[in-house]
């Protein structure tokens, strides 16, 4: 199965149009995102704890802010940036594409409280069989098969994703000079994404299960996202399609982002040396402080100098 999910991504990856694939990729993605939330609804989760939990976060542990890190990583991957900017089309209006960012961050989100709320039905130590087990339970035999085919579809559309933006990347970086030589469908654009795919072949063909790496993969991702705003906050000053109040509401938007992710960032920094240095320093308020202090002078620093630069051209 490794093999025939693997030869399925390369078929579907070799289609020259990235228009196509990306709209097969979408599909899967909302018929996957639409099962969990019907799943989610069917468990019958406790409405009150929901709202709580929605509104009012929580860290029951403190190793959990690494998790929440990574869920913020392989939620919002910085290299989606690239992926987006190289299926954008040509000549698309700045509105069209504002609209079908602000669909497809609200769908994602949607979906993966869907997956969360779906996972909480369990409640002892987790399993995908345990959950199966449970959803049977609850919603009938229809529960199973829901989480079949949205873990079927979840690990697709990665496998396809993954080695796609890593050649949309590349294309981006070294096809300035030679795009002829980078564009979809030469034998450049190939070797990169197949590069890719057959690494992660090969690690699930040999049955290794890496999620300690696949963590550390994925907070790394959410570390990176303030660094990335931080660049694009600074690319976007002066921007003459911004009229002033528009500029200054998106700008503080923007700031308020990078804060959450640096503290967030941060926080997974320092306990990942309290765990390390646990004898010698034990994590306490006067830290969290010092990361939020040092957050907030990050982002001052960054909308002042921004500011500074950022006239209209």
């Amino acid at each position: 199965m490794v093999f025939v999910i693997g030869a399925l991504a390369a078929i579907l990856l070799s289609v020259p149009s990235l228009r196509i694939i990306s709209t097969v990729l979408g599909i899967l993605v909302v018929v996957m995102g639409a099962g969990f939330i019907a799943t989610a609804v069917m468990v019958k989760p406790d409405f009150g704890n929901l709202m709580q939990g929605l509104f009012i976060p929580s860290f029951p542990e403190p190793q959990a802010i690494v998790m929440v890190l990574a869920l913020i990583g392989t939620t919002i991957v910085p290299y989606n940036l690239f992926l987006g900017s190289g299926l954008s089309r040509k000549g698309e209006a700045l509105k069209e594409m504002r609209i079908g960012l602000s669909v497809a961050i609200l769908l994602g989100g949607a979906f993966s409280m869907g997956v969360l709320v779906s996972g909480s039905a369990i409640q002892e130590d987790f399993s995908f069989m345990a959950l199966a087990s449970i959803l049977e339970d609850k919603i009938g035999e229809t529960g199973k098969y829901i989480l079949r085919f949205g873990l079927f579809a979840a690990g697709f559309t990665s496998t396809v994703t993954a080695p796609l933006a890593s050649a949309v990347t590349l294309s981006s970086l070294f096809g300035q000079k030679e795009p002829q030589k980078w564009k979809p469908g030469s034998l450049r654009f190939h070797l990169a994404w197949m590069f890719v795919l057959i690494t992660g072949v090969c690690f699930a063909s040999l049955n290794l299960r890496p999620v300690p790496a696949i963590i550390l993969a994925q907070a790394l991702n959410g570390f990176l996202l303030p660094f990335v705003g931080i660049f694009l906050y600074m690319v976007i000053q002066g921007s003459a399609y911004q009229k002033k109040l528009k500029r200054m509401v998106s700008n503080l938007l923007m700031l308020a982002v990078i804060f959450i992710t640096l503290v967030i960032g941060l926080n997974s920094i320092v306990n990942a040396m309290g765990s390390l240095l646990s004898d010698y320093f034990q994590i306490g308020i006067i830290h969290r402080i010092s990361i939020a202090g040092l957050s907030l002078l990050i982002v001052i620093i960054v909308g002042a100098s921004a500011g500074h630069k950022g006239r209209p051209r």
